[in-house]
C-alpha cells in the first residue's frame, strides 16, 4: 500500500536559506546529518554509528573538502551520492514524495549537500507537530490538577 502524494516540505536549493541549522550542520558535519537522517528513515533499524562511519569511510569527510574547493560536484570524488540515494528513495517512498525535479541519485550527484539538507529539512517537518508528553513534571501537583494539564496535552494533540 502506498501513500498518497505529497509535495517536499521545502525545495531543494531554495528552502536551504528558510533553516540555517540544517545548512550550518550540513555544512560542518555531514556524515552526522546523513545518519540522523538515515536513522529517522529506516525508523531506527539503520544504526546511528553504522551510517555515520560508513558515510565517512566512504569519503563523506574529504568530500566535504572537496565541495568546499570543487563546489557541490567534490562529492563526484566518493562514492556518497550511490550511498546517500538509497535513503532518499525509501524517503520519498515512505512519505509518498515526488522525484521531482531530480531523481533520487541525480539530486545527490549534481548537489549532496542541498539534496541532504532538503531531506533533514523533511523529517524535521514531520516532527513538528508531536508532543512527547507533559512539559513539566506532573509528580507534585494534585491529582486533579495533574489531569486537567494532561487533558490539555490531549487537547493540543489534536
Amino acid at each position: 500500500m502506498t501513500n498518497p502524494p505529497h509535495h517536499w516540505s521545502s525545495g531543494m536549493i531554495n528552502g536551504l536559506c528558510e533553516d540555517v541549522e540544517a545548512l550550518a550542520c550540513v555544512a560542518l558535519c555531514p556524515c552526522v546529518v546523513f545518519a540522523r537522517n538515515a536513522k529517522n528513515i529506516t525508523d531506527g533499524d539503520a544504526s546511528f554509528f553504522r551510517t555515520c562511519m560508513t558515510y565517512a569511510l566512504l569519503g563523506g569527510c574529504w568530500g566535504t573538502l572537496a565541495c568546499y574547493v570543487c563546489g557541490p560536484l567534490g562529492y563526484w570524488f566518493t562514492c556518497i551520492p550511490c550511498y546517500a540515494a538509497r535513503y532518499r528513495k525509501q524517503l520519498r517512498l515512505k512519505r509518498g514524495l515526488p522525484d521531482v525535479p531530480l531523481g533520487d541519485k541525480e539530486a545527490h550527484f549534481l548537489c549532496h549537500p542541498c539534496a541532504l539538507s532538503q531531506e533533514f529539512r523533511e523529517i524535521k517537518s514531520w516532527h513538528s507537530d508531536i508532543v512527547i508528553g507533559p512539559s513539566k513534571p506532573t509528580i507534585d501537583m494534585p491529582p486533579q490538577e495533574a489531569m486537567a494539564y494532561l487533558k490539555g496535552i490531549q487537547e493540543m494533540k489534536r
